[in-house]
């Protein structure tokens, strides 16, 4: 977890799982700290894709419980000052086969995500919440996002009520992303349906061929939710050269290189 406080101050982590819990929408599975937090650099931003990223520090590393079931974890960080923060992580099961797959849409997150948000220089991938110069895309928005920022998370606006509803009614499901779903997509045809909810927008072809390849091998695919592979992207990796950090869509053939 790569976390900024400021002015520096302690900080702590409470780690959730999502689900029905009579009616409670989680349950408590972690809670960390005070750690000491401090205030990490700006994320400096490429003037010519609009490419926000930072390269912070590790805060707090999280080693998994093995007895911690797949699913989508929500991290709440609070520091001294009582302001907090929420994002979501997904814990995978390789090695237990369910009945579905729910697939969460995290590229689309970046998509959105117009951090730093200050009305000066945050950009999306869209214009309408992107501020400052124009980039490679002829206006303000960005060609390329990273994964290394804050925030950048959708699921509590749209996919918390399926995920609730599902676990109450007792459908056996298993948790992944579409970043998962990117590097190893034969990992799909283990279950017989596959799930798409919320607003899962942002594909690469690696996706959507290994969408298709299930749907063509007998996999039920259900999208309950809008826009479902409604751009394609690509992934380059970070400045630090970790693989699939960034997420590259100009949305237009004539401007992309």
């Amino acid at each position: 977890l790569h976390v900024s406080v400021n002015p520096p101050q302690p900080y702590t982590i409470r780690i959730f799982r999502m689900g029905w819990y009579e009616g409670d929408g989680g349950r408590l599975m972690q809670e960390v700290g005070p750690l000491d937090g401090i205030t990490q650099p700006p994320c400096p931003q490429d003037a010519t894709t609009g490419l926000t990223e930072g390269q912070w520090t590790s805060g707090y590393t999280l080693n998994v419980p093995t007895d911690w079931t797949t699913g989508i974890y929500l991290v709440v960080l609070d520091n001294s000052s009582n302001y907090h923060v929420r994002f979501t992580f997904v814990v995978r099961d390789d090695g237990r086969v369910a009945d579905f797959l729910y697939q969460q849409p995290v590229t689309t997150y970046q998509a959105y995500n117009n951090y730093p948000n200050n009305g000066s220089t945050g950009k999306s991938l869209y214009d309408y919440n992107s501020f400052g110069a124009n980039t490679a895309s002829g206006n303000r928005r960005a060609v390329k996002v990273s994964f290394d920022r804050p925030r950048g998370d959708q699921f509590e606006y749209f996919e918390i009520y399926f995920v609730r509803w599902a676990e109450r009614m007792g459908y056996d499901i298993s948790y992944t992303t579409d970043i998962d779903t990117h590097l190893n997509g034969a990992r799909l045809l283990n279950y017989k349906g596959v799930i798409s909810a919320g607003h899962d927008e942002y594909w690469t072809k690696e996706m959507f061929d290994a969408f298709e390849k299930a749907r063509d091998q007998g996999v039920n695919l259900a999208f309950l939710g809008a826009n479902a592979a409604y751009w394609q992207t690509r992934l380059e990796p970070s400045s630090r050269n970790v693989a699939n950090r960034v997420m590259v869509s100009y949305k237009n053939a004539a401007l992309d290189p």
